[in-house]
């Protein structure tokens, strides 16, 4: 799963035209809610740097943390009057939807239905590459599976490790 890229800051509490630099209160609340909207997880604390000018092409940087996990987003103004993108530097994947497309996958594959469990927060911010282990039981027979971020999407690819009988 991937952030929203794109936002545009209104104008709504504070006048962002009035000014030549954009209103950190209203980015932190924007990307607040891009994250709580697109995770389904209350806003989570979010700070952003003061004095970025409204200027297109103007970088900045916001903190957020999720489930205690830091995620930057990248921001670059993109219009006049506070228009923005964000893009996160991390993936943030949402462990229980993958538990069920690894399940669906590894059913498939093993023509069994499959249970799986994965020792990952249920949201795991993640940088591109970094792995998490899930089990997988098939039949009765648990698998090993070692799973890894391909992209900041949040999508992922697996492997199932040889099976090694208990004992």
């Amino acid at each position: 799963m991937g952030i929203v890229a794109a936002a545009s800051v209104g104008a709504s509490g504070c006048s962002l035209q009035a000014t030549s630099s954009l209103s950190a209160r209203s980015l932190e609340t924007l990307v607040a809610r891009i994250l709580a909207t697109s995770f389904d997880i209350r806003p989570p604390a979010v700070r952003c740097p003061e004095g970025i000018p409204d200027k297109i092409g103007s970088k900045f940087t916001c903190r957020a943390s999720i489930d205690g996990q830091p995620l930057e987003l990248a921001g670059t103004v993109t219009g006049n009057h506070g228009a923005v993108r964000l893009q996160p530097t991390r993936a943030v994947v949402a462990v229980n939807v993958a538990r069920q497309r690894l399940a669906t996958s590894l059913a498939k594959t093993f023509g069994h239905p499959v249970t799986v469990a994965c020792s990952a927060p249920t949201l795991l911010v993640a940088k591109v590459g970094g792995v998490f282990r899930c089990t997988a039981e098939v039949a009765g027979i648990e698998r090993q599976l070692v799973v890894t971020v391909t992209d900041l999407q949040g999508h992922l690819r697996y492997r199932v490790l040889p099976y090694r009988p208990p004992g």
